[in-house]
């Protein structure tokens, strides 16, 4: 019998760039985690010392090793939502774009 899957939110903290961490949102991930969905939190590296676009390629990284992770942990391909706050809602936003829209990585400048 196939173990079923479950809905997955990858999540970017806020934080301006300059601050906060994964952790400022445990309580919100606990509670979604406690109603069947994974969530997978992401901490990318902050300004002044990492310079953009190094978090968008940071939540590409995390993205891909998803698939290396599927199957330990119930992931549903088909059901991934992304979700951030603040900073991480940018770095999110940006990161779909690129995944959506062809022409949005070069003009970005973007590889």
């Amino acid at each position: 019998m196939e173990e079923s899957k479950c809905p997955t939110i990858i999540r970017g903290h806020g934080g301006a760039f300059v601050g906060g961490d994964k952790e400022q949102v445990d309580i919100f991930a606990t509670t979604l985690a406690s109603n069947g969905y994974v969530v997978l939190l992401m901490n990318y590296e902050l300004a002044p010392e990492a310079k953009y676009p190094i978090s968008i390629m940071q939540l590409e990284e995390f993205y891909s090793h998803i698939a290396s992770i599927k199957t330990k942990y119930s992931i549903d391909k088909n059901q991934l939502f992304f979700a951030g706050d603040s900073a991480g809602a940018q770095i999110v936003s940006q990161f779909l774009a690129i995944q959506t829209n062809k022409e949005f990585p070069d003009k970005m400048r973007f590889k």
